[in-house]
């Protein structure tokens, strides 16, 4: 009577030579190489199959890491396209001697509208400028008594959202203020600074975060990949014997992987869409009370089908150096 242990050599022989007797098979449709890859993709996604407790628990485990590594992006999109609306609202005013008629400071406030670090210019006339104060200060009789108009012509000037630096600021600040026509110019650079600074303490600290919880997912692959590993020891073991290459054993792990980055990463997308849609009707609403009309951001198609494949690279990733040291010690001992 045949051992056990050569009954299963025999079995994993006869496996191994009907994968490649289909593969070969089917060169004149598929390439062999393209079968061998399907078994292993298929036989993977049984053996999860099999385990449906385990696997979810698995998949939803990393889902989460993911999920929180997408929704931090997805964040920090949204806030640079806040700060970047917020910037809009950034201006220099520009107050023109009292001596500059209304002509040429029209002139200077469409030159000005051409240059390419400005995205739009608003001329305010002396005329103007005393309307809206009589408007809207409560002082309307107060100024009737006066001889003269006492305020000064301005050139509201918005720089355009490419200038993202202070000293570019400030050089455009200088140019402008150098005009002959210019008394003097003015601009809040202090809270540009201050939501710049804030800005990249939130970039340096999702970013680290990220490479923490990416680091995370391929530990947590690694494991369950282990665990696999540990419960088919012997069957491994037996594929040696019969002459299988590393790459023939390492497949069905990697694939295994595959399935759990690539199902973990779909799963993400799904959180992050549903807290998206969970705090967009909120935040709209309290965006609306600053007179914002900001819509939050959706992970587009390209970031979803790029988010997906990198949680599936990050899944092989934690199989491949799980199985390559697990099998290494399995065959060394």
């Amino acid at each position: 009577m045949k051992s056990p242990r050569k009954q299963k050599v025999r079995h994993y022989r006869e496996v191994q030579s009907k994968h490649t007797k289909i593969a070969k098979g089917h060169q004149g449709v598929l390439p062999a190489i393209f079968m061998m890859h399907y078994f292993a993709l298929y036989s993977s996604a049984k053996r999860l199959w099999k385990t449906p407790a385990s696997s979810a628990m698995t998949i939803l485990v990393i889902a989460i890491a993911l999920s929180l590594a997408g929704g931090l992006y997805v964040a920090l999109k949204n806030s640079q396209q806040v700060f970047n609306d917020a910037q809009m609202g950034r201006q220099i005013s520009l107050f023109l001697y009292e001596h500059v008629k209304d002509e040429e400071a029209m002139l200077l406030a469409g030159k000005l509208k051409n240059k390419a670090q400005v995205a739009k210019v608003i001329y305010i006339s002396k005329q103007q400028a005393l309307d809206e104060f009589q408007a809207h200060s409560g002082f309307g009789n107060a100024l009737d008594a006066l001889t003269h108009n006492p305020f000064p012509q301005v050139i509201q000037v918005y720089p355009a959202t490419e200038i993202n630096k202070n000293n570019t600021f400030e050089e455009l600040l200088k140019t402008l203020e150098s005009n002959s026509l210019v008394e003097f110019a003015q601009m809040d650079m202090q809270w540009v600074s201050r939501l710049q600074a804030m800005m990249q303490i939130a970039r340096n600290f999702i970013h680290a975060l990220t490479v923490l919880l990416i680091i995370a997912v391929i530990l947590i692959t690694g494991n369950s990949i282990r665990l696999e590993l540990q419960t088919r020891r012997d069957e491994i073991m037996i594929e040696k014997l019969v002459g299988a290459s590393n790459a023939y054993i390492y497949r069905p792990f990697l694939y295994t992987g595959f399935w759990y980055g690539s199902l973990a990463g779909i799963l993400a997308w799904v959180i992050i869409t549903g807290i998206v849609l969970l705090l967009e009707s909120p935040v709209e609403q309290l965006l609306a009370l600053y007179h914002s009309e900001y819509q939050l951001r959706f992970m587009s198609l390209d970031e979803t089908l790029l988010f997906i494949i990198l949680s599936a690279l990050l899944g092989v990733l934690g199989a491949f150096i799980a199985a390559n040291q697990q099998i290494k010690n399995l065959t060394n001992n």
